[in-house]
């Protein structure tokens, strides 16, 4: 295979109930000048057969690795943007899949506005909101310069942090030596950050690009000790980046948000964890990190402060609510209300419900609790109870509390908490 416009990386790990579909949708494009790149992580399942049978029939379009052991999604990514012949870079994750005709439109926008170094794409996806039209909408579909795209999403206070979210020049990230960090998670925002930090241009591409497809098994919603590691690595690192940057007030102000945002998810990280893992966390805090004075004790004081504030801090919350021992309703599933009922039943507080209307988690227990959707619910089910909402996006929460304020649930009954 020769050079391509669009190179698109693939890394597979047990996704045999969605690959083949995946790339049907990249082979179904009225558009040609492409390759494909499957990384098959070592799959337990078919996964890997369904590869190498679609790599057969597609020899011209498609390039197919088998690991010889499980690598992670950043190895895997890495290893696909080494062979890579294309312009452009699209990372496409094996279980979501591209809008019909979608390339096409991109191929020729891309031209349109004169060969942008990164694309932020519209993305479609099943919970909500359905798609991030929300933060597109603060966009022209013109070709903006870094300050200004930084600038913009200081203001609206939101992070860019999934890397198929954005289509990028190869010539950008090979020219700044930019890789995906091996860590269990978070290995986007490293990489992520990188590319809008060195960019020079970007477009909003507000045609419907890409599904994105959240299971409540994805990586993405790993936990314990390698989760929190990585959150600790990528905090750290933003932080010698920080150092480096001179005299950038955009870029320092974005990583500032960054860091927050960063901060907050290791918070939850660590508090998830039991002594046994906080253990294991500082034996490999002393391997990864060893250049401390005495790295036992600065790391486990660090672990301890962190997850003690994150309690302290509910702990006030509940107080300046002047909650007794009602009865709490957590909404929002996740790792973050798992935290929070953790910290909560640790106090003596007795929580009833779960809420959530995202079908990943509908029907599921978090810490043996049930996730029920909002609309079987009416005020007489919630009658002097107490609603929590635990999210980060003050946007997220508002929507929800105009929702409980539909089902005419009392405004003092509702509260919220974010990490």
């Amino acid at each position: 295979m020769g050079k391509t416009f669009f190179s698109i990386v693939i890394p597979v790990f047990n996704t045999e109930k969605f690959i083949k579909k995946c790339v049907q949708s990249v082979l179904n494009q009225n558009f040609n000048d492409l390759e494909i790149i499957l990384i098959n992580d070592y799959s337990k399942d078919k996964s890997g057969k369904i590869c190498k049978e679609l790599s057969i029939k597609n020899p011209n379009k498609l390039k197919f690795v088998q690991n010889k052991k499980n690598l992670g999604v950043s190895t895997s990514r890495n290893i696909g943007l080494n062979i890579a012949n294309g312009k452009y870079i699209i990372f496409l994750d094996s279980d979501d899949y591209l809008i019909k005709n979608s390339l096409n439109y991109l191929y020729k926008k891309i031209k349109l506005k004169n060969y942008p170094e990164v694309i932020f794409n519209h993305i479609v996806q099943k919970k909500e909101p359905k798609t991030n039209l929300n933060i597109l909408k603060y966009f022209f579909e013109k070709k903006l310069f870094k300050k200004q795209f930084l600038s913009k999403t200081i203001k609206k206070n939101f992070i860019l942090n999934e890397c198929w979210r954005i289509v990028v020049s190869k010539d950008l990230i090979i020219r700044n030596k930019i890789n995906f960090k091996n860590i269990k998670i978070a290995e986007d925002v490293s990489f992520v950050f990188k590319i809008l930090t060195h960019m020079s241009s970007i477009i909003i591409n507000k045609n419907k690009f890409l599904f994105h497809r959240s299971r409540a098994d994805s990586l993405k919603y790993t936990k314990g000790v390698d989760a929190a590691l990585a959150y600790y690595s990528v905090y750290l690192e933003i932080q010698d980046y920080k150092k480096r940057i001179r005299n950038q007030k955009e870029i320092l102000n974005y990583l500032d948000i960054l860091k927050e945002n960063i901060k907050s998810n290791m918070k939850i990280y660590f508090s998830i964890l039991n002594k046994s893992q906080i253990s294991q966390l500082i034996i490999k805090m002393r391997k990864f990190f060893p250049n401390k004075k005495n790295p036992k004790l600065e790391y486990k004081k660090f672990i301890l402060n962190t997850i003690e504030q994150t309690e302290r801090k509910i702990k006030n919350s509940l107080y300046q609510l002047r909650v007794s021992q009602k009865k709490i309703n957590i909404y929002c599933a996740g790792i973050m209300s798992e935290v929070l009922i953790k910290i909560l039943m640790k106090n003596g507080f007795q929580v009833k419900n779960i809420i959530d209307d995202d079908p990943i988690w509908v029907g599921k227990k978090i810490m043996n609790i049930n996730v029920k959707k909002i609309s079987i619910f009416n005020k007489s089910h919630y009658k002097n109870d107490l609603i929590i909402i635990c999210n980060h996006s003050e946007k997220v929460i508002n929507n929800i509390k105009t929702k409980l304020k539909k089902l005419k649930i009392n405004n003092k009954q509702i509260s919220s908490f974010s990490f």
